[in-house]
């Protein structure tokens, strides 16, 4: 093998370093933005060049040979520093991305960016996959790990310092009802209001044990009874249709809801909860070209969010 080394391509060995790692050809293409085939391929060069099966495959992915294990113990530490450190930013053609962009963000942004987002993304690099999930428990590990690349909550959040996480965009929080609701004809006042029933939407890992609105509203020494708390956004809206509840929602959200609800605005002395939207990256990848154009991508994104 020495006397062909010069033969060996180092795309091949950035193949097997992932290839190791996820031990599944699939999470492979998507973790390098190749097609799956072209992982395949590249795994087939492997075996020719190494003269090794190096990976078998069994009913859970991938099993190393003890000879993709050693080549593994030597080089893999090598590739992570050297791939990192050569990546040419200046070179990067988003046009050439393939497989899978998997970005997760809490409910209440979703709906005003995801859609701008993803045309932008798929505008730029028609060849990949775009993926939007719910903000959940494991989004920061799995944005640690490479399995999501881009996060948006909202700002601070109390995460691992490896994860990296600046303000996006600004927003501010308002009252939705339906457009028959007393207080938005003017029927009632807010201030002679004695009750005011709430609706919430459960985004886990932000506001799944903290009303944080509700905890605003109470500076008003007005009754506030949490009435529905649900993580499917059309259920709150469908609800309160139906009744004198009032959701509370982030105002880009607010502007994305047809005519049946109505916005009411909260008053001037109710200390808001925070409004600033967060972009959350992996500190180790936050330098890399991908990454680096994904938040150029939401940052045009979230340039077209309507707020009064």
């Amino acid at each position: 093998m020495k006397h062909k080394i010069h033969q060996l391509d180092l795309n091949l060995l950035k193949v097997f370093t992932v290839l190791l790692e996820v031990r599944n050809t699939r999470k492979a293409s998507e973790r390098l933005f190749l097609s799956q085939p072209g992982v395949s391929r590249a795994l087939a060069r492997l075996r020719d060049f190494f003269e090794d099966e190096l990976f078998i495959r069994s009913h859970y992915g991938l099993t190393p040979t003890p000879k993709a294990l050693e080549i593994g113990d030597n080089i893999a530490p090598a590739m992570t520093l050297l791939f990192s450190a050569l990546e040419p930013s200046d070179k990067f053609d988003s046009s050439q991305l393939e497989g899978r962009i998997n970005i997760a963000m809490n409910g209440f942004i979703a709906p005003s960016i995801a859609s701008n987002l993803c045309g932008i993304i798929l505008e730029k690099a028609p060849n990949v996959e775009v993926v939007f999930s719910n903000w959940d428990r494991a989004t920061p590990e799995n944005i640690l790990h490479d399995q999501i690349q881009l996060g948006l909550n909202y700002f601070p959040l109390e995460i691992s310092k490896q994860l990296s996480q600046s303000v996006l965009t600004t927003d501010r929080f308002v009252l939705i009802g339906r457009k028959e609701h007393p207080l938005i004809t003017g029927e009632e006042s807010f201030e002679n209001a004695a009750q005011l029933d709430i609706a919430t939407l459960v985004i886990p890992n932000w506001n799944e044990h903290k009303a944080y609105v509700i905890n605003s509203l109470k500076s008003l020494n007005k009754e506030c009874r949490m009435r529905l708390r649900s993580s499917y956004l059309d259920v709150i809206l469908n609800s309160i249709q139906r009744t004198d509840m009032l959701f509370p929602c982030s105002e880009s959200l607010a502007n994305t809801l047809g005519s049946d609800f109505q916005k009411l605005l909260l008053p001037d002395d109710v200390i808001q909860p925070g409004g600033e939207i967060g972009l959350v990256v992996a500190s180790k990848n936050r330098r890399t070209p991908l990454i680096k154009w994904l938040k150029e991508c939401t940052q045009e994104a979230a340039a077209e969010i309507k707020i009064d």
